[in-house]
């Protein structure tokens, strides 16, 4: 990133966390300043093959480029709506041109500098493991069983009520103890053990569950949770953003919500309120969603009218995009929102995809007859991206 009084230059934004991050701290430098904001998106074409001419490529290339930069001005906006925003994409020697000088400059500051935490390494989220002297003192105490308060703090934030619901720690723990005694076999069948479940009082979000209960205080804690209204408004939101927009109207919210209380949690009424509501119908949601990489390989068998006879290419293509099937190791499932798959490499490999399909050289899937060049600018454009 380099500044000056008049003007403020992002260079390498590729559609990334880090890189997002940046930008928005850049977007409020800017406002600050009165100055303008320069976003440059640099492309190293000596790193990526295709089997395309060189100015089919290059204008695939300039397509991605074009689509990256769009996101990232529009995130700026909503740091500073009145920002001057210029854009500026790049590839090939402009590309090496620019990244030397923002190297060489004095007020150069390297993206993953500015964005960098104190404190000790983290791996997923999880703190660093503790030193040897900790886990030999650990070991030498008494262990004791205590309470996995997991699946309560999941089915609370990730299946009801959302982050944001309103429950504190000592309701995790409370649904916690309601599930004691609630397990599988090994057959995976469902199965309640009465001698291990937790038969004191419970009080999860203010509702008093007596003691001396068993498997219906699970029962118990799933019905306060369907009718609490931030269930309601956290499924609601889930399912317009998956249909609508990555940021859904809140008013369409407010009234899927409402149907979803009103009707006991019908999914099918909810899903109903949604698809034909004048936010869904209205032209400035058209081509809102960018497609996973799921969405993208099945909308381009379907748009190409292929005949498939074997699916692995197909399959290592997903995992080569970053949405390898059923390996979703987080319990959230897949992100259908942009920002998760809107990068340099995410970009790079949905075009490599459409050059490899339309050339031809895509095992075990076959295409009529399509001028190759052609197709794949159509399958790698940013309008195809999007639905």
């Amino acid at each position: 990133m380099r500044t000056s009084n008049r003007s403020v230059m992002v260079v390498g934004v590729d559609g990334s966390p880090a890189s997002s991050r940046a930008l928005r701290w850049a977007a409020r430098e800017a406002g600050l300043r009165g100055a303008e904001l320069t976003v440059a998106y640099v492309f190293d074409s000596n790193r990526h093959e295709v089997d395309l001419r060189r100015e089919t490529y290059s204008a695939v290339v300039g397509a991605i480029a074009r689509t990256v930069v769009d996101g990232a001005v529009a995130i700026a906006r909503t740091e500073a709506p009145g920002l001057r925003i210029r854009s500026l994409p790049l590839f090939g020697a402009a590309a090496a041109t620019l990244v030397n000088a923002a190297e060489r400059g004095a007020t150069a500051v390297r993206q993953q500098r500015a964005i960098r935490r104190p404190g000790p390494r983290r791996r997923f989220g999880f703190p660093p493991p503790p030193k040897r002297a900790q886990v030999n003192a650990q070991n030498g105490k008494k262990r004791t069983r205590g309470l996995n308060e997991n699946y309560g703090r999941e089915l609370l934030e990730l299946h009801t009520l959302g982050v944001e619901g309103g429950y504190t720690q000592k309701d995790v723990i409370e649904v916690a103890r309601a599930f004691t005694g609630w397990t599988i076999d090994r057959g995976g069948t469902f199965r309640f053990v009465a001698a291990v479940h937790d038969t004191g009082e419970k009080i999860v979000l203010g509702h008093k569950i007596k003691g001396g209960g068993g498997i219906e205080d699970g029962e118990t804690v799933l019905d306060i949770l369907a009718a609490h209204p931030a269930t309601a408004h956290h499924i609601a939101y889930q399912l317009a953003q998956r249909l609508v927009a990555d940021e859904p109207p809140a008013a369409l919210v407010d009234r899927a919500a409402a149907r979803f209380r009103m009707t006991n949690g019908d999914l099918r009424e909810v899903v109903r309120t949604i698809v034909t509501s004048p936010e869904f119908l209205a032209a400035t949601v058209r081509d809102a969603k960018f497609k996973t990489p799921f969405t993208l390989v099945v909308s381009t068998m379907r748009t190409t009218g292929a005949t498939v006879s074997d699916t692995r290419a197909l399959v290592q293509t997903l995992q080569q995009m970053g949405q390898p099937l059923y390996m979703c190791q987080p319990p959230t499932g897949y992100h259908n929102t942009a920002d998760a798959w809107v990068s340099a490499g995410g970009l790079v490999s949905r075009m490599n995809f459409a050059t490899r399909l339309a050339s031809g050289n895509m095992p075990g899937v076959t295409l009529p007859a399509n001028p190759p060049n052609e197709l794949a600018l159509r399958l790698g454009s940013p309008e195809f991206q999007r639905f």
